[in-house]
């Protein structure tokens, strides 16, 4: 029976990174206390923040494999999402040394992977950015 219960536990976790977007969307949509309550849980916050990172380097990945030349919309979507997602994440970081304190913060040795994650994210989209308009004149 416990071999049932950790597939099932598996599963939840599986669905839980996955479905990141969408939860994340619904509940900027519509933020109902059920889901807030949800989202509070702290399993939940783990498997949304790996779901948040999931979805940062999908969308990196695929900028890599689309051109710019040949798709040009796709790579322009894929860049604003991320820039999007940086936004976010920077917030975050924002909220939390303010609440918290820088030195809570750089305790964490994920939250500063995270933050160099993001201005790694930051510097290329504004070199990719800063290279076509200097093409484009």
């Amino acid at each position: 029976m416990q071999g049932k219960s950790a597939t099932m536990s598996y599963m939840f976790m599986l669905l839980a990174i996955f479905c990141y977007p969408l939860l994340s969307l619904c509940y900027l949509i519509y933020p109902a206390k059920p889901l807030h309550r949800f989202l509070k849980i702290p399993n939940i916050k783990l498997y949304m923040n790996v779901g948040s990172d999931i979805t940062l380097m999908s969308c990196v990945i695929a900028l890599v494999v689309y051109d710019y030349s040949t798709h040009p919309i796709i790579t322009l979507i894929l860049e604003i999402t991320i820039f999007i997602f940086c936004i976010g994440i920077s917030g975050k970081h924002i909220k939390f040394i303010y609440n918290q304190g820088p030195e809570k913060f750089c305790s964490y040795p994920l939250s500063i992977l995270d933050s160099l994650m993001v201005k790694i994210c930051y510097i290329t989209l504004f070199v990719v950015w800063i290279g076509r308009l200097i093409v484009s004149r």
